[in-house]
């Protein structure tokens, strides 16, 4: 049986029977089918522990039990991930690995019998994209009763008072049941204030008088709107007393308690503890700056259980009502408080700007950047933290959060801060470059030009940040289709870089790389392969290791020239290489790895392996589409990969319906003047000619061909792939005088390309089909002589077995398809 972080069994665990027997039978009794059932009730009143109990009650009739933090859809998601791989589905990424374990789960595989436990499940709308279907058992622990409107509930109510007693007994040696009722009396029977009292007597050895009297002075309070108003008073003032007997005895650990109430309720790295001293200006530094000192503090906090403290992760973790209850107390010191926090986390965080610098310190702080309310402080570490963050997020691939905090972080600065302030023009930058990543390309270019303008008058053009937006601006104007003006901004920035920086660094690098891209889009492969194997050469030298994430990424962009300039077997062969390491390194959903993995489909493809490509396309298309959407750029271009795929495979009217819709979508995200929006035709005008609709086909051909020519030229690659196709749609339409005549034309444009010449099987295509058009007009001499050299440079070109050289033999018409290059 698989069982996943099913909290320890509680050994004094009493009552509950006549709830567990309901619970049991509620499960049990659906017929074969998913049984869903929740466990409502008020903090504290034991939800969790009734939960533990069943899964350890009943674990022999499951052969699956997933104990699932819910309060968090990223712990959701992150569980149902773990699972996945329990599962052994292959899936790591949260956006694949989640939609397949719930069908695992609904098609009882490889587990009919199966629990899945979502405890601490804050609302029903927490959990609608994460609860499966299927035979087994769903149980969800939550404080909202509007589960009781979704499913059946169990409403949990306070001890019985016999419970209660049983419970107090058993769990403090020596208490008689007179004490323990009077106890329980007093507490109101609630489970976790009875927990806590038992705690405290045995690790305090107070007497049951001398805490009654305690809770008594205390007297009730009444304190508005503050969350632990969910309790009986009883538990207010046991927490109340259980933090002044501390205090008498260690005040430190209540002025770390303190400190802790304002960060989130996930485990705090205490590396934000034992490195920050430095940065707090009150007598806490006394405490962090004394190691033995800030150890007790801790040790007194567990043991008191008013903190979890994991020895072996280093965290400490404070209950969030707990949390709670301490920041409504600390009213009037809760601004000075929460602002060291804020220094501890901005200090907790690395100086060092670049991408990538310690992840797994961004990671860990991640989870108290909305609680702490880090992102309004207004000093300038905590505006370095804000950006580090977002850096961070775009580094780990996670767009979607990169986006929400930027925006966050903006709206605070730009209310409290110069407008010319460094660190909110990064901001700014960082934004746009996240837009465009998710696909606004027109929005990132607006803000992003206003950016690089602000920055050229403020900072100067020779400014690293300035620089930085040059670089983000070439990418607006890639995606804009304006290829030939980034070509120019990232020229001028290169040259800049080599002058501020020099030769090796990571920005000049990047800079280069940005280059590359634009040779690329220019048809200028030859020169791009160049600049890729040196800019690859340089970041090895500089990391030192070939699966750092800037090497990786100069690996798959040289695999993509060698693809562009006709090195089939060697670009599949390294790509191959690539795409093994990115999933070594990184989970499948990351962006870079996505564009690894389509990537390595199109050269298996141009390859000639097929059976291996499509499969690719296929996977990666699915799951650009559930990251990023149906209409994202990135999406559009595996989706239009595919049709190449399908119309390859023969499934003609698939290829058909996927075509169009793609182009239609890649008119109205990028618009018709779009390279990329006219390339995809050329797909389509394809499918549309084999298909039996020549006519159509030549149209669509027609419009791709003369909108390359005015946005790219001519002798553009993929203005010619058009004109390939358009001279097979004049044939198909018999106007043969007019394909021979525009395949003559464009074959010698082929040959006469720098980034082709002779030899590229697109221009052995173009001339195998005018091969053919010269046939069918009648030249047969002519026809003879061009097919049988063609097939010749095929062979030597291409490795043995290829489809292409078969087709060729075959007589059948080549075809120069389109794809889609990363913007």
């Amino acid at each position: 049986m698989w069982a996943r972080e099913i909290p320890q069994r509680n050994y004094y665990f009493t009552g509950r029977t006549e709830v567990l027997d309901r619970l049991h039978e509620s499960l049990t009794g659906a017929g074969g089918w998913l049984a869903l059932h929740a466990l409502n009730g008020s903090a504290g009143i034991g939800k969790t522990q009734l939960a533990v109990e069943y899964a350890h009650r009943f674990r022999h009739e499951y052969d699956l039990i997933w104990w699932i933090s819910a309060y968090d859809p990223k712990l959701i998601r992150a569980s149902l991930t773990a699972l996945a791989e329990a599962l052994d589905l292959g899936l790591s990424g949260a956006n694949l690995a989640v939609p397949a374990v719930l069908d695992a789960l609904r098609q009882g595989r490889p587990y009919r019998r199966w629990l899945l436990i979502f405890d601490n499940a804050d609302s029903p709308e927490t959990l609608n994209d994460f609860l499966p279907s299927g035979p087994g058992h769903v149980l969800i622990t939550s404080r909202d009763r509007r589960w009781t409107g979704a499913c059946p509930t169990i409403d949990l109510s306070v001890f019985k008072r016999s419970e209660s007693i049983a419970y107090l007994t058993r769990r403090v040696d020596g208490l008689s049941e007179n004490d323990a009722d009077r106890l329980a009396e007093a507490l109101g029977d609630l489970p976790i204030a009875l927990v806590q009292a038992a705690s405290f007597q045995l690790e305090s050895g107070i007497s049951t008088d001398d805490y009654l009297e305690a809770l008594k002075r205390g007297g009730p309070q009444e304190v508005a709107d503050a969350p632990p108003l969910d309790y009986p008073m009883p538990l207010h003032n046991m927490w109340t007393l259980s933090i002044e007997t501390v205090r008498s005895h260690n005040p430190d650990a209540i002025e770390l308690l303190d400190r802790c109430a304002f960060f989130g309720p996930a485990p705090i790295p205490l590396s934000v503890f034992t490195e920050t001293a430095q940065v707090v200006d009150s007598d806490f530094q006394e405490l962090l700056a004394a190691p033995m000192r800030l150890k007790r503090a801790l040790g007194v906090l567990n043991r008191y259980s008013l903190a979890d403290v994991d020895t072996i992760h280093n965290t400490v973790q404070i209950h969030r009502l707990m949390q709670a209850f301490r920041r409504h107390a600390l009213a009037d010191r809760a601004d000075s408080i929460r602002h060291e926090v804020h220094l501890l986390i901005s200090a907790a965080a690395p100086h060092d700007q670049e991408l990538g610098a310690r992840p797994e310190i961004y990671a860990s702080l991640l989870a108290h950047v909305d609680d702490s309310k880090v992102v309004g402080c207004r000093t300038e570490a905590a505006r370095r933290f804000c950006i580090g963050l977002v850096r961070h997020l775009y580094m780990e691939g996670d767009y979607h959060s990169a986006r929400q905090y930027s925006q966050l972080a903006l709206d605070h600065w730009r209310a409290t801060i110069d407008p010319d302030d460094l660190y909110l023009l990064t901001m700014s930058r960082l934004q746009g470059m996240t837009m465009r990543l998710l696909g606004d390309v027109r929005g990132a270019y607006e803000i992003n030009s206003r950016t690089l303008q602000r920055m050229q008058e403020i900072l100067g053009k020779d400014h690293e940040e300035t620089l930085a937006a040059m670089n983000d601006h070439g990418g607006d104007l890639r995606a804009l289709g304006r290829f030939q003006e980034a070509r120019e901004l990232d020229e001028e920035s290169y040259r800049i870089h080599r002058e501020v920086f020099g030769e090796h660094t990571v920005k000049t690098l990047r800079a280069a790389n940005n280059l590359a891209l634009d040779h690329r889009l220019a048809a200028a492969y030859h020169e791009a392969l160049r600049l890729d194997r040196e800019i690859l050469e340089r970041r090895l030298a500089l990391h030192g290791r070939a699966d750092h994430p800037m090497v990786l990424a100069s690996r798959n962009q040289v695999a993509r020239d060698l693809r562009e300039c006709g090195q089939y077997a060697e670009s599949a062969a390294l790509q191959r290489e690539v795409y093994r390491t990115y999933r070594a390194v990184t989970n499948d959903n990351h962006p870079f790895a996505l564009r690894a993995q389509k990537n390595l489909s199109v050269s298996l493809r141009k390859d000639g392996h097929l059976a291996e490509s499509r499969p690719l396309a296929e996977d990666v298309y699915q799951r650009y589409l559930n990251l990023f959407g149906a209409d994202h750029i990135d999406t559009l271009a595996s989706r239009c990969n595919l049709i190449n795929e399908l119309r390859l495979a023969g499934e003609l009217d698939e290829a058909h319906d996927i075509g169009v819709d793609t182009l239609e979508r890649y008119r109205r995200t990028l618009g018709e003047e779009h390279p990329i929006t006219l390339g995809c035709a050329i797909n389509v005008a394809i499918v549309l000619r084999l298909r039996g609709a020549p006519q159509q086909a030549r149209e669509l051909s027609q419009e791709a061909h003369e909108g390359l020519c005015r946005l790219v030229g001519p002798d553009h690659h993929y203005t010619l792939s058009a004109a390939v196709g358009l001279a097979g749609d004049l044939a198909a339409c018999a106007h043969l005088r007019e394909a021979c005549r525009l395949g003559e034309e464009t074959l010698q444009r082929w040959r006469a390309a720098p980034a082709f010449g002779a030899d590229h099987p697109y221009t052995l295509s173009c001339a195998m089909n005018l091969s053919q058009d010269l046939r069918a007009l009648g030249e047969e001499k002519q026809a003879a002589t061009l097919a049988e050299e063609t097939i010749e440079r095929l062979r030597a070109k291409l490795r043995p077995g290829h489809p292409l050289i078969e087709q060729a033999v075959r007589g059948e018409r080549l075809e120069c398809d389109f794809e889609p290059p990363p913007l």
